[in-house]
């Protein structure tokens, strides 16, 4: 009887902390408004294949779902994870930090030392912050950052380059043309985070 008014109880408070209401979950699992109140008052349960699948919408695990206050696990779990996703930021920022200080140096030393070629130095630091941020995107497993961030890298090392060029000798600024390569590779980055994002549906499935 205590496993029934467990079930009951957490599939009320499950459906509460998601914001769905019963006619919400009751259009998700084709069941009736009706059905999901009497689950929820402990009058009936759900069969295991429909169990399973409030399981797996809510985030948890059949032997969760049976113990008391599961809602205090799932909020402790969240609360876990969206610290560990701040420190990941916050990590991925300090490691872009040194970037720019290194840059500052440089440009400082180049105008002690009366040298022209200084503030493209600026210019460099964006793209080598995209790699940066692509490599520890990578290490955490963010994929849907990888288009906006491979986007950037290819654009700015190309302003970059552009502006090197143009910094050195003036004359050059007529290439300006080289942004064309910028066309294949940003094709070629759409079609790779579709492919990307294809695998992952996959490998969910």
């Amino acid at each position: 009887m205590e496993t029934k008014t467990n079930i009951a109880n957490n599939l009320s408070d499950l459906r509460k902390n998601s914001g769905m209401t019963q006619s919400d979950l009751a259009s998700k699992l084709n069941y009736s408004d009706k059905a999901i109140s009497k689950w929820e008052h402990g009058e009936a349960l759900p069969d295991i294949e429909t169990l399973l699948k409030l399981c797996e919408m809510y985030g948890v695990t059949l032997n969760d779902i049976v113990l008391p206050d599961i809602l205090k696990k799932v909020t402790k779990e969240e609360e876990i994870k969206t610290d560990n996703n701040r420190n990941k930021t916050v990590i991925t920022c300090l490691a872009v930090i040194p970037v720019w200080i290194i840059a500052i140096i440089i440009f400082i030393s180049l105008l002690v030392f009366r040298q022209e070629y200084c503030y493209p130095i600026f210019v460099y630091a964006i793209p080598l912050s995209a790699v940066i941020l692509l490599v520890f995107n990578g290490i955490w497993g963010k994929h849907k950052f990888i288009f906006a961030i491979v986007s950037v890298l290819v654009w700015t090392l190309l302003v970059a380059v552009y502006t090197n060029l143009i910094y050195i000798n003036p004359n050059l600024a007529g290439l300006w043309y080289i942004f064309f390569l910028g066309i294949p590779l940003q094709i070629a980055t759409i079609l790779w985070s579709q492919l990307e994002s294809k695998n992952k549906k996959t490998k969910e499935k």
